[in-house]
C-alpha cells in the first residue's frame, strides 16, 4: 500500500508543479510530465471520485492544488478568471 501512496504523491506533486507554471488549460488527457501520463491519471482520479472509490489521501492532495476542480471545465475556467481579475487590477493601478 505504501508504494501506491508514494506514486500518488509523486503524481500530485508533478501536477501541482506543472499547474503552477502553466495553469490548468493545458491539462488534457494527453499531458505527460517527466514520463508520467498525468492527464490520463487526472481523468482517472475524477472518475474514481465520482464513483466514490478514490482514496481520501488522493482527494486531499488534489484539493490542495490551487484551482483544482472535480470538473475539468471548471479547472480550465478558474485560471482565466484569475487572469482577468489580475489584468483589471493592473489597469486600475496604472
Amino acid at each position: 500500500w505504501q508504494p501506491r501512496r508514494a506514486r500518488q504523491n509523486t503524481k500530485i506533486a508533478r501536477l501541482a508543479t506543472f499547474v503552477a507554471k502553466h495553469g490548468w488549460e493545458p491539462v488534457t488527457e494527453e499531458l505527460v510530465v517527466r514520463g508520467e501520463a498525468i492527464g490520463t491519471w487526472v481523468s482517472y482520479c475524477r472518475a474514481r471520485y465520482r464513483e466514490g472509490t478514490l482514496p481520501s489521501e488522493t482527494i486531499d492532495g488534489l484539493e490542495a492544488i490551487p484551482g483544482w476542480s472535480w470538473s475539468a471545465r471548471q479547472s480550465w475556467a478558474r485560471p482565466k478568471d484569475d487572469l482577468g481579475r489580475f489584468i483589471a487590477r493592473r489597469r486600475h493601478q496604472a
